[in-house]
């Protein structure tokens, strides 16, 4: 999965989300993590797992709006791997 291209996700939607995280998990399945900032927020959201699922054929994508998304560091990790 190109991390360069999962930063870019709601460039689209800049306003849509406050901060959002994509999260692979151990069975490859995608969730979105995000923090809601308006109303579009659902609308870009769907259309962000459309065009992940598109471009990801047979992986699973499920979105999942969150409270906060914590910092690392003082830094947002936008792509997190439970491979490691």
């Amino acid at each position: 999965m190109p991390g360069d291209f999962l930063t870019t996700i709601f460039d689209h939607a800049p306003e849509a989300v406050t901060r959002f995280q994509v999260v692979q998990h151990k069975d490859y399945s995608i969730t979105i993590r995000y923090v809601p900032a308006s109303a579009e927020s659902e609308y870009a959201v769907t259309e962000v797992c459309a065009k992940l699922k598109t471009q990801f054929e047979g992986i699973n994508v499920s979105a999942e709006a969150v409270d906060e998304i914590a910092s690392d560091r003082g830094k947002i990790r936008f792509v997190m791997s439970e491979f490691k």
